[in-house]
């Protein structure tokens, strides 16, 4: 698939500081804003707040403030333009100058010559905390546990939870995670302490066998298709959320073998590592498959599922092997590991349109659709010839993404063929016997298309703008996938597009998972416009500003992660 590539942050350009009113000498041609920040749960001002007045141009510059005790703030001398402002204090959260609706742009204040507001308020949440104890089986506190929280999202358009902030259990078994911003969450909890069994009756010399709790999920599952859903509410600190670890199990010893290519007699050891399919575990251990057998074990393993990955290099060639195993239940746990070489993946670039002779792209380069069990110790990129023709050096096996560029302004990446293969609307797997080329073509004319966002009697309002492929085959694709904010004005405008059958979307209050899961916007497709965009040609047309979402959509949807 393609990479989209990522907006750079700016830097602070200019700094402008905040004093009281009465100490500013207005002169005629410049104006100011002020305002307050204030606590939107408690309506109470809030002290030091930091805000940052940016301008709306193609290269922002940023001016710093600071309240008072009174949360008050003021930016003066400004020239007439556009500007946007943001706030942000220890405890809270960030906030825009704008209507409080999530994910929705931030208005731009138009000051004219000599024009002073005072009505640029914001209101900023506080964050909350999650605390609570860890006990064992036995219902004793358990210290040193560790305690993490996780945000349901998407991996590879894949649902799945992803780890954010966590922290360990103290000498009691307690913990508290701070900072926490208002949402809904999974709580998971694990510990890698080994657990001993009581016994009424050991024999001398009897040795304990250790064993090992498994990952749990609040309330009490080891499941994280189970897990439940908390809700941490703005200044509302959530306690005792607590966990009770299942009984511990035994641990699991996986024994393996690697199976080397023929022709090929290693001197020295096959690196294998192995991976929890579960992504909340991640990294679970490491060993080395010595010669002549090239036999390995990896001890001491939690009841779960996994990935084993080996790797080696063998005359400055790569090579790889894994195979996924389900330690649950089992009796016998083996794996065989049949190593692949990285191979050299050849390929073309073609450019085509008009001045396509004077344009040019210069690098092709690949993304790991796993990076834990893809690290490659060679960059994964390589220069396009004068021809066109690239040579990319050891990728291994597996899933890749493809980048090529730069693309010329005003083109689009037209299509891109492993074989016979679309590998621009299907992932790219690379195999050891994978000996198609990669075959690329850029166009110089892309598809543009522009317009003005409307409400109720023809009123231009800001919303956001989604364009989504129609077309089933690019529905997984995320660089068909574009949005944008319009102006104060409503209007819009979107370049270098691909062309096709998209539906557009106006959207007041804009969720990033849009792009990741179809399913989301099945109801509000009836509401949406269908565009057909043609190579070269720049389209217009005009949005409605669609209803907001049932708000209770998003709760639906979070509880079925």
């Amino acid at each position: 698939m393609h990479l989209l590539s990522c907006r750079k942050p700016r830097s602070l350009a200019w700094l402008l500081l905040a004093f009281p009113a009465s100490l500013h000498a207005q002169s005629q041609s410049t104006g100011s804003l002020s305002g307050i920040v204030l606590n939107r749960a408690t309506n109470a001002p809030i002290r030091r707040a930091i805000v940052t007045l940016s301008t709306v141009e193609t290269q922002p510059q940023d001016a710093v403030a600071w309240t008072d005790a009174a949360g008050r703030f003021i930016f003066s001398f400004l020239p007439a333009g556009r500007y946007q402002l943001f706030a942000n204090k220890d405890g809270f959260q960030s906030a825009t100058f704008g209507p409080e609706v999530r994910n929705r742009p931030p208005t731009i204040l138009v000051l004219g010559a000599g024009e002073n507001r005072a009505d640029v308020n914001l209101r900023l949440l506080p964050v909350s905390s999650i605390s609570g104890v860890i006990f064992d089986e036995a219902g004793d506190p358990l210290p040193g546990a560790e305690v993490q929280v996780m945000t349901p999202g998407f991996q590879r358009r894949k649902r799945t939870l992803l780890p954010g902030s966590g922290t360990r259990t103290d000498g009691d078994g307690r913990y508290r995670i701070p900072n926490v911003v208002s949402g809904k969450y999974v709580l998971m909890a694990q510990t890698s302490q080994p657990a001993l069994r009581g016994q009424a009756e050991v024999s001398a010399g009897q040795v304990q066998e250790p064993l090992l709790h498994g990952v749990q999920y609040y309330p009490g599952t080891g499941s994280a298709e189970a897990a439940t859903l908390i809700t941490v509410v703005p200044g509302h600190d959530l306690e005792q959320i607590n966990f009770r670890l299942a009984p511990a199990e035994r641990p699991v010893a996986l024994q393996g073998r690697v199976v080397i290519p023929q022709g090929l007699s290693p001197a020295g050891p096959v690196r294998v590592t192995i991976v929890a399919a579960d992504f909340a575990t991640r990294y679970a251990g490491g060993t080395q498959a010595a010669p002549p057998d090239f036999a390995f074990m990896l001890p001491n393993l939690r009841q779960d599922k996994y990935k084993v990955v080996a790797r080696a290099s063998f005359d400055g060639k790569e090579y790889s092997g894994s195979q996924e195993v389900d330690l649950r239940g089992s009796t016998d746990p083996n794996a065989t590991l049949t190593l692949e070489p990285a191979i050299d993946l050849s390929g073309t670039v073609k450019i085509v349109g008009p001045d396509a002779d004077r344009r040019k792209v210069e690098f092709v380069s690949l993304a790991p659709g796993d990076p834990r069990v893809q690290q490659s110790n060679q960059p994964v990129r390589a220069a396009i010839n004068k021809d066109g023709s690239f040579t990319i050096r050891n990728v291994l096996p597996g899933v890749w993404d493809i980048n090529a560029g730069p693309i010329p302004q005003g083109g689009y990446l037209k299509s891109m063929y492993l074989g016979a293969r679309d590998v621009l609307a299907e992932d790219m797997v690379i195999s050891g016997k994978t000996n198609a080329p990669l075959n690329i073509v850029i166009s110089t004319q892309a598809a543009t298309i522009q317009g003005e966002v409307s409400q109720n009697k023809g009123v231009t309002v800001r919303a956001t703008v989604l364009l989504a492929p129609s077309e089933s085959k690019f529905r997984g694709v995320t660089s068909f996938y574009r949005f944008v904010a319009s102006d104060e004005k409503g209007h819009y405008e979107m370049k270098g597009l691909s062309p096709g059958k998209y539906r557009m979307y106006a959207m007041e209050e804009f969720d990033p998972a849009y792009l990741q899961d179809a399913d989301l916007l099945k109801p509000l497709e009836p509401a949406s416009v269908f565009v057909e965009l043609q190579e070269g040609v720049a389209a217009t047309q005009n949005l409605k500003l669609l209803p907001r979402p049932d708000a209770n959509q998003g709760a639906n949807q979070g509880a079925n992660q």
